[in-house]
């Protein structure tokens, strides 16, 4: 049986909000919404969090997660990769559980719609289809055809031709990173050089709600509406 680690990274600054994944959303954190969705998960045998942040961390251990050590500040910072931050992760939580884990699941927390089953689904469907990824994705709101670049103040087609097509449903089914679940194995996680997909790289489609990403206010006051709905 795979050993599967989940991993939820939660760091204090935030360019756009202040304590973004302490804000709240009805009345739980982004954060305390991160955890109790993700601890319901059938398959995941552990779930961490990693952050460097004291407030953070002692907000979540009223929660259902481990917090097995506290992320250094130079893994905090704005530039910092959340892959180099969840490497960090699992390299600590293999030496101080004595487990050498087969795949890593990333939850960000500031997807407060995921569900529990599309993180089952996306580690069943690794595992089953022999992946070395598998993440969460929506459709693009608008044909990538369509979407335009600026050259010396002049517009072009990010795709060459992109303007022929004319109607929506000629264009080409197009789709973005969700946000919500990242399922690696632990030996892709380790060789990762770039952001996902690599060459073997599956999804799983969520719906729009499902798929909403806070980086900005109006998100989070979008996601707050979502959640009074």
């Amino acid at each position: 049986k795979k050993k599967i680690i989940g991993i939820i990274p939660a760091r204090e600054g935030s360019k756009e909000i202040k304590l973004k994944n302490l804000q709240r959303i009805g009345n739980k954190s982004l954060l305390q919404i991160a955890i109790e969705e993700s601890s319901k998960s059938k398959l995941i045998d552990n779930l961490i969090l990693t952050s460097e942040s004291e407030k953070i961390i002692n907000h979540a251990k009223k929660f259902n997660i481990n917090i097995p050590f506290t992320r250094s500040k130079k893994l905090a910072g704005d530039k910092s990769k959340t892959f180099d931050v969840i490497r960090d992760a699992l390299l600590r939580c293999e030496k101080i559980y004595d487990t050498k884990y087969d795949i890593a699941v990333v939850l960000q927390p500031t997807t407060p719609f995921r569900k529990y089953e599309t993180i089952d689904k996306a580690i069943k469907k690794l595992i089953k289809n022999n992946l070395d990824a598998c993440i969460s994705i929506k459709k693009t709101s608008y044909p990538t055809e369509w979407n335009l670049k600026i050259d010396n103040d002049i517009l072009t087609n990010i795709v060459p031709r992109g303007n022929l097509v004319s109607r929506r449903q000629d264009a080409i089914k197009s789709y973005q990173p969700a946000g919500s679940v990242y399922v690696l194995t632990t030996k892709c996680l380790m060789n990762l050089k770039n952001l996902l997909p690599n060459k073997n790289t599956s999804g799983i489609i969520v719906s729009e709600k499902e798929g909403i990403n806070i980086d900005n206010k109006d998100q989070l006051d979008y996601a707050r509406y979502l959640y009074k709905s």
